[in-house]
């Protein structure tokens, strides 16, 4: 599914949410992560607006507040949903 730079993330992602292959189980816990950590700070961006940084802050601050397994979860689905060459895409965090 190739995207175009102007699009957002949130567009982006919400059609790979509802295209790409999952468990129903998988989707909804995707779903639910999407709305709560990425939709809020990323949903009207750009995807080659989102750098390396803006994903580590985040990743950082979930972390933070204790929910390291979220973490994991946000650093597995965001490379999956931005698939192109973006900053987002290429990202590596280490937990």
């Amino acid at each position: 599914m190739p995207y175009h730079d102007a699009e957002t993330f949130g567009a982006w992602a919400e059609k790979w949410l509802r295209g790409y292959p999952m468990a129903d189980s998988t989707r909804d816990m995707r779903w639910a992560a999407y709305k709560r950590e990425l939709k809020p700070k990323f949903g009207n961006q750009t995807l080659v607006a989102i750098t390396h940084e803006d994903l580590r802050a985040l990743t950082d601050t979930i972390v933070e507040r204790g929910a390291p397994a979220t973490a994991v979860h946000f650093r597995e689905v965001v490379p999956q949903v931005t698939g192109g060459p973006s900053s987002a895409a290429r990202m590596s965090l280490s937990l």
